[in-house]
């Protein structure tokens, strides 16, 4: 019996050795997830950090562009209302010259009929000097 009790106490200390080294070896186990739990949760909030920063550089380069297309338009309008007010007065000076060349051809013509006029009056006045020429040696 003794032998017994002293086999059993010996497989006892022994499984109690194992025991203990088993509980190291789940501590180490736990410790070492543990760690890379945390530097996994580092690396994730690094990554949060970065993009965090990525997108609030976009989010102002976005607002810059967006500014920049605000002044395109505000420019392509007041450009459009200058080209349409050149047009129109274009327009005015197109039908102002249409009518200026009318008034020419005009002048042209009644300088035509004046010439011809002043023609036909000097051989009138000619005529008509001829007339009282003759008509002088007629009387005489």
């Amino acid at each position: 019996r003794l032998l017994v009790k002293a086999y059993r106490m010996h497989i006892g200390k022994r499984f109690v050795g194992q025991q203990i080294q088993m509980d190291r070896s789940i501590e180490d186990i736990r410790s070492a997830k543990d760690a890379r739990m945390i530097d996994l949760i580092k690396s994730k909030d690094e990554q949060i950090r970065i993009l965090t920063e990525q997108n609030h550089e976009l989010t102002s380069s976005l607002d810059r562009a967006e500014e920049e297309l605000t002044a395109c338009q505000v420019t392509k309008a007041t450009m459009t209302k200058e080209n349409r007010a050149l047009r129109e007065k274009n327009c005015h000076l197109h039908a102002k010259t249409e009518s200026s060349e009318g008034h020419i051809n005009s002048m042209a013509d009644m300088e035509s009929q004046m010439e011809t006029m002043s023609t036909k009056n000097a051989e009138l006045f000619r005529l008509l000097e001829q007339e009282e020429e003759n008509n002088e040696k007629v009387a005489s």
